[in-house]
C-alpha cells in the first residue's frame, strides 16, 4: 500500500533545530511567500497562544471583511489542524499537493520538520491570497522558524513558564529572551508575562525600539474556552483586536458584532480543558505538559468532588515529575493509568514515572498499560462513577479523541 506523504508529520518532532539560515534561504529559493500576507499577527509565549488566537479569529472572523488564516502546533489527530483558512483545514490533497511541488527542490529534505511545515504554510497561505494571518510559533521565539517573517502587523507574548529548557534555557530569565525574539523594531506589542520575565522582554523592546501597547481590562463574558486561565488569553485577544480596529479601520464592518458574543462563541479549541460525556462517563481532555499548565489544570478541577481516575503519558523531553509535583494531591485516594504519550521511543519511561509516583504518593493506586488503546479501555472501566482525566500531552489528547470519534 503506497505510504502517505502525511504520515511523517503524524507525530512529534524528532529533530528539532533552531536556526533560521536554512529556512530563510528556502524561502528565498520559492519566492518569499510568507511577505506576500499582507497582515500578520506574530505570537509567542509558553502556555495560552493557541486560545488566544483561538479568541481573536473569532473576533476578527466575525467583524472584518479580511480573509483569515492561522497556523498552529501541534496538531491533535490530522496534520492538517495546523493550516486553518477562511473557515476550514487545509484538505489532505491540498496539503500533499504542496508538499509534493515542494519535495522538487533538493533543499527541501535539508529542513527540519517544523520548517518544512512552516515553509508549506507560508506558501498555502499565500496563494490563499490571506489577507491577516494568525501565526504562531513553535518553540520559543527568537530562531524559530516562524521568525522569519520581517515585520509583522503585531506582536503577542502571553505567559513565560519553564518548558523546553534544553533548548530555551534553564531559567526564566533566558526563556523570555528567547520568547522575546519574535518582537521588530517599530512593531507594537502586548504582552501577558510577569515577573521576572516581563522585565526581560520590557529590556529587549527597548533596545529596539518596540513600543509596548497599553492593556486595558474589558468586561468578561463567560468564555467559549473553560479554565480562569482563559480569562487572561481572551484579554490579550481584545486588546489585539482593539488595536487592528484602529490601525486597520477600513477592513472593518460597520455592524459591529458584541465582542462578548464572539467570546461567548465555542471556540472548538479541542483537548484544552475539554468536558465531554462519553457512554456515561465524565471525562476532562487537557493537554497540560508543563507546570504551568499543572497549576492551571489543578486549579480548575477544585470544582469537582469526584475521585479522580487519570490517564497520564508524557514525552521523555518533558520534566514529568515537576508536572506531577504540582498537579496532584500527596493523600488524594487517586487511580493514576500510566501509557506512552506517542511512539515509545519518543514517550517517557512509564517504570521511571511509576517509581516517582510510588515513593511520592503511596496512596494512589498506579497501572502501566503501554498501548494507548488498551489504557483507555482501562480508564473507562476505571472510571465507572469517578471523573476521569485524561492529560500530560496533547499527543496522547489526540490519540483519545482518535477512540472518541
Amino acid at each position: 500500500m503506497k505510504q502517505s506523504k502525511l504520515s511523517k508529520f503524524q507525530g512529534p518532532d524528532s529533530g528539532i533545530r533552531l536556526e533560521l539560515k536554512k529556512i530563510k534561504t528556502f524561502l528565498q529559493a520559492i519566492g518569499n511567500p510568507q511577505n506576500k500576507i499582507p497582515y500578520i499577527i506574530h505570537t509567542a509565549g509558553t502556555n495560552g497562544k493557541g486560545s488566544t488566537l483561538a479568541f481573536l479569529q473569532s473576533l476578527l472572523v466575525n467583524n472584518t471583511n479580511l480573509k483569515i488564516g492561522k497556523y498552529i502546533s501541534p496538531h491533535l489527530v490530522c496534520i492538517t489542524e495546523r493550516f486553518w483558512s477562511d473557515g476550514k483545514f487545509i484538505c489532505k490533497k491540498r496539503l500533499e499537493t504542496i508538499l509534493e511541488e515542494l519535495n522538487q527542490r533538493v533543499e527541501f529534505a535539508e529542513l527540519s520538520y517544523f520548517e518544512q511545515l512552516t515553509a508549506v504554510s507560508f506558501k498555502f497561505f499565500a496563494e490563499e491570497k490571506t489577507d491577516l494571518l494568525l501565526l504562531e510559533t513553535g518553540l520559543g521565539g527568537r530562531l524559530d522558524a516562524t521568525n522569519i517573517i520581517d515585520k509583522p502587523t503585531l506582536c503577542l507574548i502571553t505567559n513565560i513558564s519553564y518548558d523546553h529548557q534544553e533548548f530555551l534555557g534553564d531559567t526564566l530569565e533566558k526563556i523570555a529572551y528567547e520568547k522575546a525574539g519574535i518582537l521588530k523594531p517599530q512593531i507594537p506589542y502586548f504582552c501577558t508575562a510577569e515577573e521576572p520575565a516581563l522585565s526581560i522582554i520590557k529590556k529587549r523592546a527597548a533596545e529596539i525600539n518596540a513600543p509596548e501597547l497599553e492593556f486595558k481590562n474589558f468586561a468578561l463574558p463567560e468564555l467559549g474556552l473553560k479554565g480562569e486561565y482563559q480569562k487572561k488569553n481572551a484579554l490579550l485577544a481584545l486588546n489585539a483586536y482593539f488595536y487592528l480596529q484602529k490601525a486597520l479601520p477600513e477592513n472593518f464592518k460597520e455592524n459591529l458584532v458584541d465582542y462578548q458574543t464572539c467570546l461567548k462563541q465555542n471556540q472548538n479549541w479541542r483537548g484544552r480543558f475539554e468536558e465531554i460525556n462519553y457512554k456515561n462517563h465524565k471525562i476532562i481532555l487537557d493537554g497540560a505538559h508543563n507546570e504551568a499548565g499543572a497549576k492551571a489544570l489543578k486549579e480548575n478541577l477544585k470544582s469537582f468532588k469526584q475521585n479522580k481516575v487519570w490517564l497520564l503519558g508524557f514525552l521523555k523531553t518533558k520534566d514529568y515529575q515537576k508536572f506531577l509535583q504540582t498537579l496532584l494531591e500527596p493523600n488524594e485516594n487517586q487511580i493514576i493509568i500510566l501509557t506512552n504519550a506517542t511512539e515509545e521511543d519518543k514517550s517517557a519511561n512509564l517504570n521511571q514515572i511509576k517509581d516517582f509516583l510510588q515513593k511520592n504518593y503511596p496512596q494512589t493506586k498506579i497501572i502501566i498499560q503501554a498501548q494507548t488503546q488498551k489504557a483507555f479501555e482501562e480508564f473507562l472501566e476505571q472510571t465507572k462513577g469517578n471523573l476521569g482525566i485524561v492529560s500530560g500531552s496533547l499527543y496522547l489528547i489526540g490519540k483519545v479523541l482518535e477512540f472518541l470519534a
